[in-house]
């Protein structure tokens, strides 16, 4: 796996965390739009890395010169 892609999932990980720290807060005052709107804002960015990460994945499956760890 590159450097790239554990810094990806570190990345990942992290915003996962703090969305789901956010959505627990929004579960008790789910009119609080602010943390509707950060947490759309983290899910988007999650699954921008998601993405990037599966590419990455591929990419690497398809390179014949790649490494398998």
């Amino acid at each position: 796996m590159g450097e790239s892609r554990i810094e990806d999932q570190k990345i990942r990980n992290e915003l996962r965390s703090k969305r789901n720290l956010l959505f627990a807060d929004f579960t008790q005052n789910p009119s609080n739009t602010r943390l509707a709107l950060e947490i759309k804002s983290l899910d988007d960015r999650i699954a921008g890395l998601d993405s990037s990460l599966t590419i990455k994945t591929l990419r690497d499956s398809l390179n014949p010169n790649s490494v398998v760890q």
